[in-house]
Formats: C-alpha cells, sequence, structure tokens
C-alpha cells in the first residue's frame, strides 16, 4: 500500500524553505522565499504556529497559520489567515544569471543526499502549494516525501530557430536554468526506478518558469534500473490502479488532470523578462535522453552515483521535442550541461519546481482540451478549464 500511495505522488516535488542568495540581513531572505512567511492581508504567522494545512479544517487543503496581534480573521482560537506564496519582489527583480548562478552556488557547496520520508505523511500537506509557491525555494516547513534524492545539472538549450512558440521557446534564443533527476521512490534492488526531473527556466524580473516530466507513475517496465530508457512528458497515463485511483481524490483538491501540468506561463515571458505579445506554447513536450544506465538493480547510493558519473559536462543531455498538438511536433532544442553534475544537499531539501494548473493552458487554448481523453489521460469523466477551488481565491474566506 506505501508502494503505490508514493507513486501517486510522484507529481509533487516538495522541499524546505531556505535563503538560496547569500546577504540576507534580520532574518529576511531577499532573494528567496519570504521569511517570515506572509498572508493574504498582510499578516505575520505566530512563531510557534507556521503555515501548514490541518485536517479539521480543509481536510489538508490549504497553508494557513495564527496570526500576530489584531491582524487576520477571526477564529475561535484566535485570529489567522491564508499563507501566500506570490512571489517575492525583491527576488524577482533580479537578472536570470545572478539567480541562475547563486542557486547553483547553494546547490553545489554540499554534494550529499537526503532521505525519503514516510511517504504516508505527505497527504497531510497542502497539495495546492505546490502549484501557488512562485519562489525557487519551498516554504518552511514542508518535507519532500517523494524524489527525495536527485542529481541536479545546470544547463543551457539553444531553441530551434523555427520554433512557433514564445516566450522562453522563442525562436534563436538560449534558455538557461535547472534541472533535477531522481527516482519517485526510493531505490532498492527489488524496487525498480521512476524516473522523474523537475525544469527551471532562469528569467529576468519575473519568477522561473518550471515544468515536471515523468514517463508513467510506475517504475519501469522489465524491472530496469535505466533512468534514461524512456522518453519523459508533462503529460502521463492516468492512475490505473485501484488504490492510486482512491489517493487521486486527494489531488482533485488542486486539479482535475493531476497527471498533466501546464506550460503557458514558461512562454509568457522570455529569459529577459519581456513579456509577448502574443503568447504561444507547446500542447506538451518529451524529453529524450542521450544517455543509458545498466539495467541490472541498483541501490539508492548507487543510482545517485551512476547519474553523476554517467552524464558529461558540456555535453547534450535530453533533446526536447515540443507538439503543438497530439501529433505534430518540432524539436525544440538540446538541453546542454554547463559544467558537472551533482548531488546536492540543496537540492534535496530546498530547491523547488512549481506545478502549474493544466486548466490554465485549457482556459487560454480550450481546443488543445479535444487532444485529452478524460479517463485515460486524467482518470476521470470529463473534464474543465475551472480547477477546483483555489487556496489563492479564498483571502476573505473565514474560519
Amino acid at each position: 500500500m506505501i508502494h503505490f500511495i508514493a507513486i501517486f505522488f510522484v507529481l509533487l516535488c516538495l522541499a524546505n524553505a531556505g535563503c538560496p542568495f547569500s546577504g540576507s540581513k534580520d532574518g529576511e531572505c531577499p532573494f528567496g522565499a519570504l521569511n517570515p512567511q506572509p498572508t493574504y492581508q498582510g499578516c505575520v504567522c505566530e512563531e510557534k504556529n507556521p503555515c501548514g494545512a490541518s485536517i479539521e479544517e480543509d481536510a489538508y487543503n490549504c497553508d494557513w497559520c495564527y496570526t500576530q496581534g489584531t491582524c487576520g480573521n477571526h477564529g475561535l482560537k484566535g485570529r489567522w489567515d491564508f499563507c501566500d506564496y506570490a512571489a517575492n519582489v525583491t527576488y524577482e527583480s533580479a537578472h536570470w544569471s545572478m539567480k541562475l548562478d547563486n542557486l547553483w552556488t547553494q546547490v553545489d557547496a554540499d554534494h550529499t543526499s537526503g532521505t525519503y520520508p514516510n511517504p504516508l505523511n505527505l497527504p497531510t500537506e497542502s497539495i495546492q502549494t505546490s502549484f501557488d509557491n512562485f519562489a525557487d525555494t519551498m516554504p518552511a516547513n514542508r518535507k519532500k516525501y517523494i524524489h527525495s534524492e536527485g542529481a541536479v545539472c545546470k544547463f543551457k538549450m539553444q531553441i530551434n530557430s523555427a520554433s512557433p512558440f514564445s516566450g522562453v521557446f522563442e525562436a534563436g534564443s538560449t534558455a538557461h536554468g535547472l534541472i533535477r533527476m531522481g527516482s519517485a521512490l526510493e531505490v532498492d534492488l527489488k524496487s525498480g526506478v521512476i524516473p522523474g526531473v523537475g525544469v527551471k527556466f532562469l528569467r529576468t524580473r519575473v519568477p522561473s518558469g518550471n515544468f515536471v516530466a515523468l514517463n508513467t507513475l510506475g517504475p519501469l517496465p522489465n524491472s530496469s534500473y535505466d533512468f534514461f530508457e524512456l522518453p519523459l512528458s508533462n503529460h502521463i497515463p492516468a492512475a490505473n490502479t485501484i488504490a492510486t485511483k482512491v489517493i487521486a481524490q486527494k489531488f482533485m483538491q488542486a486539479s482535475g488532470c493531476v497527471s498533466q501540468v501546464g506550460l503557458s506561463d514558461i512562454c509568457e515571458y522570455n529569459t529577459d523578462g519581456k513579456k509577448t505579445s502574443k503568447l504561444v506554447f507547446p500542447f506538451k513536450v518529451v524529453m529524450n535522453a542521450h544517455y543509458t544506465m545498466p539495467s541490472t538493480p541498483i541501490t539508492q547510493a548507487q543510482l545517485q552515483k551512476t547519474l553523476v558519473s554517467t552524464i558529461q559536462p558540456n555535453a547534450p543531455l535530453y533533446t526536447v521535442v515540443a507538439y503543438s498538438d497530439n501529433k505534430n511536433s518540432i524539436v525544440l532544442g538540446k538541453m546542454v550541461t554547463s559544467g558537472s553534475c551533482v548531488n546536492s544537499a540543496f537540492g534535496d531539501a530546498q530547491l523547488f519546481f512549481r506545478h502549474q494548473l493544466i486548466e490554465e493552458d485549457w482556459a487560454i487554448r480550450p481546443d488543445f482540451m479535444k487532444f485529452v481523453d478524460p479517463e485515460k489521460d486524467c482518470g476521470v469523466s470529463k473534464i474543465s478549464v475551472t480547477p477546483p477551488s483555489q487556496c489563492n481565491a479564498k483571502k476573505s474566506v473565514s474560519k
């Protein structure tokens, strides 16, 4: 049962908070996640009651906290408010290269790996925070229950001169960012590997553009341990077991199609932070690796060691193919590593890759929905451009 529960949480790479840049003053983090965490009404959380979800209030749906002083909503146990994970304006005003260099300094500072906590505890955290948080690090008091260990690479990608897309994917431009690669579940000699990646494109004056990609929610076929064996995508098949379908109900707090994430945000602004005059984004992307690994069973430690030793510095890592619909595609570009990849304590504990609601893509391009089979692709009977009630829409709700 633990195996099935953990697999379904593969789309949520959760991490603890931290300040990715040096130079913070008076307990603040001007170049990363805000500390202390603000609320929608501009309140400050009580130190002993930081942001978090609770079963008695909304079934672990939204993060909230009891607030200091007279700020916030009235409640039976004191003042409270929902936590606001909007972008840190000070941090986002920096040039993309400054953000990337400072993030990489943190990634490269400690090459030890994290650990895998008990995945059964993940439902007690807000899923919506993975969609609401715009920082490159997670808010405080969260754990990374899946993809808890991963290799991190700095990369650049020259975008095809024939690209029809905008923003980071505009024709002839060069994208820069970080990719983190790891198995959804801890690997042992019998478990198999569930490959997954988080991709982050750094941008000037605006938050980074992110997406996550997998092949399926389960281990590689034929008990293979070759992390690079199958292509990865931001669109994967829906859960197909009774256990994972039950767990899917938890994910429905955030999205009506939890097996897909959006791409429109990546294409709204280019690397220099300029907003596009005409938003054009892919239906989906597919990533094909330039490497192979032995398919024989290995341990978690061996997986991490093999990943960083297999990937060569300053060499192609993935070829990214972008689909304009369900059939027509173009090679968008090749991710080329900028130096060596590393295992990272910061990457495992703090680096965050925001998930964009697929409904945001559908709202802009409702025609994309005709390419989606609700049952096969999303595990539901019908899909909608309107996601479930979002935490960021509950500013005036009272307990």
